[in-house]
C-alpha cells in the first residue's frame, strides 16, 4: 500500500514542471487552481480501487487489461471533475455572499439619502413659512408705526393703538398666509410623492436582498458527497499473486491519466 502510493507520488513529480509566477502572468494567467500530490494520488487509488473491484473476475487477457484501464480513467476523470466542481460551487457561494453584503450596504446608504430628503422636504415649507410670517408682521408693524407718525401720533397711546390695528391686519393676513402655504405645499407635493415611492422600493429591495442573504449565509457548506466505507484509501494486497502485474497495470494507467489530464488543462 505504502510503496505503491510512492511510486504514484513518484510518477506524479517526473511529469510535472516548474514554473513562475512572472511566467504566468505573461500568460495571461491571473488565478490558478491547485490540486495537492496527496489528493490526486487518493483519487487516483480510488478510481483504480473502485473498478479493480467491480471487475476482479480475471486479469488473463490483454483486452481486460484495456477494459480496466480504460473505466479506470473514465472513474478518475469524474472523481477529479467531481472534486473541482465542488471547489467551484464553495468559490461561487464566496462570491455571491460578498456581492450581496454589498449590494446590502449600498442599499441602506441609499436609503438614509432618501429619508433624508424627504425629512428635509417635509420640513422646508414650515421653516420657510414661518421665516416670511416674520418677516412680514415686521414689515406690516413698521409701516403701521409710519404711517402714524406722519400723522403727528408718536406718543405712548399711539404705540397701543399701533399694536391694536396690527393685530387686527394680521389676522386677515393669517388667512390669505394659509391660502399661500397650501398653494405652495401642492408645489412640494409631487416631489415628496415621488420620494415616498422611491423610498418604498428601497425598502422592499433592501428586505428582500437581506432575505437573500441570509439564505446564502445558512448554506455554509455545500454537501460533501457520500463517505467512503473505508478508513483509509485501499490499495493493492502485496500477497497477492498478481501483485506486480496489477502494479504495472496501475502505473500505466496513471501515466495515462496524467497526460490526459494535461491535454484538457
Amino acid at each position: 500500500m505504502g510503496k505503491l502510493t510512492n511510486k504514484l507520488q513518484e510518477a506524479v513529480k517526473k511529469l510535472s514542471y516548474s514554473t513562475t509566477v512572472d511566467q504566468l502572468k505573461r500568460k495571461g494567467i491571473q488565478k490558478v487552481n491547485v490540486v495537492g500530490l496527496d489528493r490526486i494520488v487518493a483519487l487516483i487509488e480510488a478510481a483504480v480501487h473502485r473498478t479493480l473491484k467491480a471487475r476482479m473476475a480475471g486479469l488473463e487477457t490483454a483486452e481486460m487489461c484495456g477494459e480496466i484501464a480504460g473505466q479506470t480513467r473514465d472513474e478518475f476523470l469524474r472523481l477529479l471533475h467531481s472534486n473541482e466542481s465542488l471547489e467551484k460551487a464553495h468559490q461561487e457561494m464566496h462570491g455571491e455572499k460578498s456581492a450581496l453584503e454589498e449590494q446590502v450596504a449600498l442599499l441602506r446608504t441609499e436609503l438614509q439619502t432618501v429619508q433624508g430628503k424627504l425629512a428635509s422636504r417635509e420640513s422646508q415649507l414650515a421653516r420657510e413659512a414661518k421665516v416670511q410670517a416674520a418677516e412680514e408682521d415686521q414689515h406690516l408693524h413698521e409701516e403701521i408705526h409710519g404711517l402714524l407718525a406722519q400723522r403727528g401720533m408718536d406718543d405712548e397711546r399711539t404705540r397701543g393703538l399701533v399694536q391694536e390695528v396690527f393685530g387686527l391686519v394680521r389676522g386677515h393676513l393669517e388667512v390669505e398666509r394659509t391660502r399661500v402655504t397650501e398653494a405652495r405645499r401642492k408645489e412640494y407635493q409631487t416631489e415628496v410623492e415621488l420620494l415616498n415611492r422611491r423610498l418604498a422600493k428601497l425598502n422592499g429591495a433592501l428586505a428582500a436582498t437581506e432575505d437573500q442573504l441570509q439564505r446564502v449565509m445558512k448554506a455554509k457548506t455545500l454537501h460533501p458527497g457520500l463517505p467512503s466505507v473505508y478508513k483509509k484509501v485501499q490499495g493493492l494486497d502485496s500477497h497477492d499473486s498478481l501483485f506486480a502485474k496489477k502494479t504495472e497495470l496501475m502505473e500505466s494507467i496513471f501515466e495515462a491519466n496524467l497526460r490526459l489530464r494535461r491535454e484538457i488543462a
